[in-house]
């Protein structure tokens, strides 16, 4: 069947519907959510507050004062583990069989006698004393919940603990919080977060037990794990969500820091999670304090952190060093609409289904106008069909999945039409080649309006779901795009023919090379897409914060500096044939990215469509000079050849002369 008028206009129809709806959707599930979506918390770790002010003789409470004054809203407890505190000398380790060599000495500790009194003292057992009420306190509270067939002694100076674990299982496992450490940061007028270990055997009881001490914690305001592995998993996540449920705080997931159990405790939570970025170690001592602001700005104001825990840095090592990076950092966000406070929380929210049904509809009419592109016209109605009670039931059974799947779909359909709809072999005045260009960016930006309807979604947001099909969503646009207009420039009537033809046609050494090139910096392309690609070098990550400051959204470097003067360069000279290939491809990557960028949920909407205008603007501000350069350069080499045609001439007068 041929795509009749009728039927086209009706595919447009259904388009033109499905953009609205997801424009709808777009405002009321991303927009205004992300914009009550403000605040951001920033942290200190409680160990580097204590080291940094201990340098320069000053309390924790007159350190945490001072980072206060900077901006400063929390403090991050870390749960030491029994080795921490044993090295520090909160608390000594003993064999059993040595206190009970120790009763044989005339002089003892008290608690030694009424240790064996109860029956507690037996040789196999380990021992762990307090050597400060303050240790004991906490001690008592955490150990005995961790550990079963374990106890505590209340002694003078704090407690004594007995345990059937050994020292090596014993040393590693988190010895709780101290109720006076909570105090002390609360006092202040500071967020207390808790870092909690994860503990061997973590079962229902043991966690009802331990998350039972945190509702004591004054200040408390949220959890953060310690471990790759949260405490319950995989079997008693269920309990570890309760016991978070009663608290009311949220869970916080690392940035770049994968913790097995948390996207599914999170989903237990109703989605009551923040997300948190801090430096590594590699960071500490690698970046400079301005680049670690960077770093900071940047993962609130891009990519929805709402806790920044900052860390000192190796080179700058001081208490105000660290208040600088917090009230700096605290400035800049100021500057970015963000402000410091109580981490803001997104509310767990999705579109209807009935909007992502909608949106669905728009991404199969646009599917079947590529087919019909692609030159595959029959069948266009009952493909449409069958696609749209697939999409029904997929639906019905996953609605993740099926948004997933429609929303990789979109972002292969729209771009590949674009891009084959606006690239012809006749060459264009600057006016049109401008105004094909926009038609083109506007097809292609059809892919991005659909994801966008298909993933509004909070968990999303959070990125507790992510995007799949990265890299197909990359390479298969560029694909279809190359294989189609080779076959078009190829001599011959059917694609047989064409296929024929280029088969027997002697192979070029430059075509042949060129396409080593261009495989090469394709498969460069498609491994620097994702978090996981190769590294940018330190130029360009210059360039990328300069022009972040400038244009108060990065535009992507593939977009402005290559594939839109690419693009616009190919439709003011048209694909005349195939040697424009390596350009082709170049102009399709600019389109390809520019919807790619609205894959990124969890960075807010506005700042994906700010990039991709400064992308659009910029890119054709650079095509209008690289065509400026190239005209100027053919005009020159016009010359040159004139010149060199004439050389002979000249010469043959002269000699004429002279004879």
């Amino acid at each position: 069947m041929q795509l009749t008028r009728s039927l086209k206009l009706g595919l447009i129809a259904v388009i033109v519907i499905a953009v609205v709806s997801s424009a709808y959707t777009a405002y009321r599930y991303r927009f205004l959510v992300e914009k009550d979506f403000r605040q951001v918390e920033l942290l200190a770790s409680y160990g580097d507050i204590v080291s940094l002010a201990g340098a320069e003789g000053m309390t924790a409470r007159e350190g945490m004062s001072f980072l206060k004054e900077r901006g400063l809203t929390g403090v991050v407890i870390q749960e030491p583990t029994v080795e921490d505190l044993v090295k520090r000398g909160d608390a000594v380790v003993y064999q059993g069989r040595q206190l009970v060599a120790l009763l044989d000495e005339a002089e003892h500790p008290s608690w030694l006698s009424e240790l064996q009194a109860r029956g507690y003292l037996e040789p196999s057992r380990t021992y762990l004393v307090a050597t400060n009420p303050v240790t004991g306190e906490q001690l008592a509270r955490f150990i005995p919940a961790k550990l079963p067939n374990s106890y505590c002694l209340a002694t003078e100076d704090g407690c004594v603990v007995g345990t059937v674990a050994p020292y090596e299982v014993l040393k590693d496992i988190g010895a709780g919080f101290s109720l006076t450490t909570a105090r002390e940061v609360s006092s202040r007028g500071l967020d207390v977060f808790l870092q909690v270990r994860t503990w061997p055997g973590a079962n229902r009881t043991s966690i009802g037990k331990v998350f039972g001490q945190f509702a004591d914690m004054p200040g408390l305001a949220g959890i953060v794990f310690n471990d790759t592995t949260v405490p319950g998993y995989p079997g008693a996540l269920d309990e570890t969500a309760r016991q978070m449920a009663k608290l009311g705080v949220p869970v916080a997931e690392i940035e770049f820091y994968p913790q097995a159990g948390l996207p599914k405790l999170a989903r237990l939570l109703d989605q009551h999670l923040v997300r948190l970025h801090t430096l590594n170690d590699k960071d500490q001592k690698s970046l400079s304090s301005s680049e670690a602001i960077d770093r900071y700005v940047l993962a609130a104001a891009e990519r929805n952190h709402r806790l920044l825990l900052f860390k000192p840095l190796s080179n700058e090592k001081s208490l105000a060093a660290l208040g600088h990076m917090i009230s700096a950092t605290k400035q800049r966000l100021l500057e970015e609409g963000l402000s410091a406070g109580p981490a803001s929380t997104l509310p767990a929210s999705a579109a209807p289904l009935v909007l992502v049904f909608v949106a669905g509809l728009g991404v199969i009419a646009g599917g079947v106008l590529l087919f019909a592109a692609l030159g595959w016209r029959r069948w266009l109605v009952g493909l449409a069909l069958a696609a749209a009670a697939v999409w029904v039931l997929l639906l019905y059974a996953d609605r993740t999945f099926a948004a997933k799947l429609m929303a990789l779909t979109s972002v292969l359909v729209f771009p590949t039409l674009g891009v084959l709809t606006g690239v012809d072999a006749k060459p264009r005045t600057v006016g049109r080649a401008l105004s094909a260009f926009v038609k083109m960016s506007g097809v292609s930006l059809l892919g991005a309006v659909f994801m966008v309807g298909l993933l509004a979604d909070s968990s999303f947001m959070l990125k507790l779901n992510q995007f799949a099909g990265v890299k197909l969503a990359h390479a298969v646009p560029l694909g279809v795009v190359a294989v189609f207009f080779v076959l078009k420039a190829a001599p011959g009537r059917s694609l047989r023919e064409k296929i024929e033809g280029m088969m027997v046609r002697p192979l070029e050494t430059g075509m042949a090379l060129g396409g080593l090139v261009l495989a090469a910096a394709l498969a460069v392309y498609l491994i620097r897409t994702g978090n996981e690609g190769l590294p940018v070098s330190g130029l360009e990550l210059k360039l990328r914060t300069l022009l972040d400051h400038i244009m108060g959204a990065r535009p992507r470097t593939k977009e402005f500096a290559l594939g839109h003067p690419a693009m616009l360069l190919l439709l003011l000279y048209g694909y005349r044939n195939n040697r424009f290939l390596p350009l082709l491809v170049l102009a399709a990557i600019g389109q390809v990215s520019m919807v790619n960028t609205f894959a990124h949920i969890h960075t807010p909407l506005m700042v994906s469509v700010l990039r991709t205008c400064n992308g659009l603007v910029l890119g054709l501000a650079v095509g209008l000079v690289a065509y400026a350069a190239v005209k100027v350069l053919g005009m020159w080499w016009e010359r040159l050849g004139e010149a060199v045609e004439d050389e002979p001439e000249k010469i043959r007068v002269s000699e004429e002369m002279r004879d």
